[in-house]
């Protein structure tokens, strides 16, 4: 099975909800930091609404057009030049490297639109996710401070480091 990355679509609302209905409850509650077993109608509306500038998001669907995985950087509107970014990957395409290529794609986009850093906001025991990030900074070669705070991990990616070859190549 192949998948195609691209952006979030206002069309995409349906397929976000089946995404999420069929992801299970650890990987709702490591996305989230907490149960969130249903979206309500305004949050699904927020999450397909994106303007691509102070909201950038990218999806992997599958053949059937059905979403494997969302990766999304929304802009802090008290400091525009940092963002927060997340992501939540299909249960069944974890550790396919799925993870990485949104990441990379959504960290580019946010460079593009003049954010210089990027957090991640991760579980402390969610050593998968923060290993994503991580090792996703190292092979664009910017760099990834980490602070340990309270259960939760704070990942800053510098995205300013990126460089346009990099930009191009994701």
């Amino acid at each position: 099975m192949t998948l195609a990355l691209r952006p979030i679509r206002r069309s995409d609302a349906d397929r976000l909800r089946r995404f999420h209905e069929r992801l299970s409850e650890e990987s709702i509650y490591l996305r989230y930091h907490s149960p969130h077993p249903r979206l309500k109608e305004r949050e699904v509306r927020q999450l397909v609404g994106v303007d691509a500038h102070d909201h950038v998001a990218w999806v992997a669907c599958d053949d059937d057009g059905e979403i494997a995985g969302v990766a999304r950087v929304i802009r802090n509107p008290v400091v525009p030049e940092t963002g927060e970014v997340a992501i939540v990957i299909a249960d069944g395409w974890h550790r396919h490297g799925l993870g990485a290529r949104l990441v990379e794609r959504v960290l580019s986009e946010a460079r593009r639109e003049g954010m210089t850093t990027v957090v991640a906001l991760v579980l402390a025991h969610n050593e998968p996710a923060r290993q994503l990030f991580v090792t996703t900074a190292e092979r664009l070669g910017i760099p990834c401070a980490s602070r340990w705070a309270g259960g939760v991990v704070e990942l800053s990616l510098d995205v300013s480091a990126l460089r346009p070859a990099a930009l191009g190549a994701v």
